[in-house]
This record gives C-alpha cells, structure tokens and sequence, in this order.
C-alpha cells in the first residue's frame, strides 16, 4: 500500500510538472486575448482592428501575430507581422502589470514588419501636422524632408518599418538602462539609448526624480546612400538644379536655419554637415562625462564648455570629426524661444495689453454648422457614446475627425455625421489684467 500511495505521489508531481508550464502558458494567452477583445471594443469607432493569433512564451513573454490595424478614415488597412511584449517575469503578464506599486524591472516591446501604404488620407493627415505644406506642393525640396506626399511621387507605394522600446532597472547600481529603435526598410534607420543613474523603481512610482544622474547617451542615424542619391536626383529635376548644386542649396538651407536659431558651426562640424549630404550614410554621436551628472549641473553647463563637459564625440561613416567647435548666440536662442507663431501678426502684439487673462469656454453650436469650424476646439455629443473633445482637423465619408489627447500623445477619434447630438465650440477671451 504504501509503494502504491509512493508512486502515485511520484505520478502526481510529473504530471504537475508537465501541466503547470502549460497551465501558465494558457493563463498568459487568455489575459493577452482579453487585452486584445477589449481593445478591438473600445476602438470600434475609430477603426477596425484583427488579428491572426497569440503566441505566449515561459520566459515572460507574448506576441500578437499579423495583427491589421485600419483607421475607419483610410481605404487600406495597416499590417503589422507581429507585436511582440517580453519581461523577466511571466506574473507580469498574467496580472496585467504585475504589482501596482511597482514598475517591472525590464519591459521590451517589439514591432516588426510594419507595412504603412502611402495613401491619400494619411498625406492629408501629414500635410494638416505641417503648416507649410499644401497639396499644390507635394515634394517639399526646398529643405530635407521624408513627408508621405514625397516619398509617393518618388514611387514608394508603401513604407515597411520595424520600431522596439525598452528599459532595465539595475538594481545592483540603481540605475536604468533605456532604448529606442527605429528601422525604414531601405531609407533610414535610428537607434538611441541612454543610462541614468540614482534612480530605482520605487523612485519613479514616488516621482522622486530630482536626484537623478545623466550617465551616458549614444545616437546611431543611417540614411541609406542609394536612397539619399534618389532623393537628390528627384529633387534636383523637379527645380531644375544639377544634382550637385541642389546639394549645395540643401547645406546652405540648413546653415541658415542654424543661424537664424542662434547656432553656429566651427570648421569640423560644417564639413561634417557637407560630408553628410553628399554621402549620406552614418552619424553617430556618443556622450559620457567623466562622472554622472545632474539635471541642474547640466542645464548650469557654459556653451564653450559642453564639448569636453560631457565627452561629445561624432563620427560620420566611421571617421572622428576632430573638430567640434559650436557657437551659441544665446540673445538670438532667447529671441526663437519668444518669437510668436508665425500666423500671428507682431503689429497686433504691438497693441496688445502686457498682461492679459485667457478665458476659454465651450459654446453650443448648430450641428449643421460643423464644417465651419475646422480647426478649431470643439465638443462632440454622439448619441449613446462618449463625449469627444479636440480639434476638428477633417470632415470626411461621413465623418467628423477630431484629433484628442491621451497619454501624452494623440489620437484622432471619427464621429459618424448622423450621430451627433449636439456641438458645443471653444471661444477664447482674453482680458487685460488691472
């Protein structure tokens, strides 16, 4: 009896074994596929969103497999061959972010194999971001620019990019690691990371960041050569330059552009500058002061002195630049920093009370009169769905799109016409203080 109470214990213990990393393995892709269901629910009104399929890993990790992305305003959807999340701790991903005091000592997201098409719409989207272009200039030659209007005159049908984030507390010297990096198929690709010091976790969830160190920062930007030959050919024939010479005005352009900031360069950078735009290629630019440094120390740093302060090097396709000279003119940085946008007129600000009180108030409106107030703030009343607040950038098949703020960032949200209920608009009052 008491052989066959032993094996069976010994029978109970390897099926537990076998079962248990299953067991996990199916939690974690019931938790990432509610994420998803969820997800796919709350963004019905701005697009349509599928997936293929979740894969999970022990290790801490889970990928959402061929996942298709279409914002309701875009006629082809945007594919993405997997998205993928990896920590050091499978709990993590089971509870949904593990223990809410706590950040997870490392997190990396991966986003491989991004197909963008070059559409219509999402040229509209760009031009709107950027105030001086328009669709009577779709190929913004005048300075360097990898706007979607430019790259679909040049041929490109679509964009294939990969993009990944991560970070790494280090406990053992209370310092974190962080990454960026971004890849254009055949164009362009950009990787940056950086170290901080005196900071642990429990320092972020408090907000206690004063403390923090600047330790280290490298920048690594490649723009392919034969792509940079294919813009400079394009751009040279639409105004009517020889390859070399729109070259040229291109260097010129952003010798003035620095000027104009305030930045000036010494003899090693402006051939740096040259090389750059005639071979394209390879920057990098790795910064580490001999001792990590704080915030204020940092912002205390005389011009003349950042170079060696901070341990600036630069190469350009694999040779130093020797010379890092730079020049700021400090009154004319001070000067960008308060010149007023350029659609306001200085005559007015001339007139204009010294100190006034902003007032902003949303105002009912017509529904019928929603293409009047295109770019302006305003509040969207659907029937049977939330409140959308921002700037109305398009009205299109049917739909208002306003562009809202959310974590930091943006997201254009789109009202279907019919749906709404009421329309209320910001008015903006400004009254001179006494």
């Amino acid at each position: 009896m008491r052989r066959k109470t032993r094996n069976s214990l010994i029978l109970l213990v390897l099926i537990l074994l076998v079962a248990a990393p299953l067991l996990v393995k199916g939690l974690i892709y019931l938790r990432v596929r509610q994420v998803m269901d969820k997800l796919i629910e709350e963004s019905v009104d701005k697009a349509e969103i599928h997936y293929r399929g979740i894969d999970t890993e022990l290790r801490g990790a889970a990928s959402v497999l061929d996942l298709s992305v279409r914002p309701l305003a875009f006629k082809q959807p945007i594919e993405i061959e997997q998205v993928r999340v990896q920590t050091d701790d499978p709990w993590i991903l089971l509870t949904g972010g593990g223990n809410n005091d706590q950040l997870p000592p490392h997190l990396r997201i991966d986003i491989r194999s991004i197909h963008v098409p070059l559409g219509e719409q999402l040229q509209k989207m760009f031009q709107s971001s950027h105030t001086n272009a328009t669709p009577s200039t779709p190929a913004p030659c005048a300075a360097f620019n990898l706007g979607p209007s430019l790259l679909k005159v040049m041929g490109y049908q679509g964009l294939d990019m990969d993009m990944g984030m991560d970070y790494r507390f280090n406990e053992s010297d209370e310092s974190v690691d962080m990454a960026f990096d971004f890849n254009m198929d055949g164009i362009q690709s950009l990787n940056m990371s950086m170290r901080l010091s005196d900071l642990t976790r429990d320092d972020v969830m408090d907000r206690r960041l004063s403390g923090v160190q600047f330790a280290q920062a490298d920048v690594d930007m490649n723009l392919e050569p034969e792509f940079g030959k294919r813009y400079v050919a394009y751009c040279a024939k639409q105004r009517g330059m020889a390859p070399e010479v729109f070259v040229e005005s291109l260097i010129q352009n952003q010798r003035e552009q620095l000027s104009k900031a305030g930045v000036i360069l010494g003899g090693g950078l402006q051939a740096a500058l040259e090389t750059l735009y005639h071979d394209w290629g390879e920057l990098r630019l790795h910064v580490q002061p001999e001792q990590p440094m704080g915030m204020g120390q940092l912002i205390a740093l005389r011009p003349e002195s950042l170079v060696q302060t901070l341990g600036i090097s630069l190469s350009i396709n694999g040779k130093y630049v020797n010379d890092l000279y730079i020049k700021l003119d400090m009154e004319k940085l001070a000067e960008q920093s308060r010149r007023p946008p350029s659609d306001i007129r200085p005559d007015s600000l001339a007139t204009a009370p010294k100190r006034i009180r902003v007032i902003r108030k949303f105002h009912l409106a017509p529904v019928s009169s929603l293409g009047q107030h295109l770019g302006e703030q305003v509040r969207i009343h659907p029937r049977n769905a939330p409140v959308r607040e921002g700037e109305l950038i398009a009205i299109s098949n049917g739909e208002a799109q306003v562009k809202q703020r959310a974590h930091g960032g943006s997201v254009t949200s789109y009202v279907p016409l019919k749906d709404i209920a009421a329309l209320e608009v910001e008015r903006v009052e400004r009254k001179p203080l006494r």
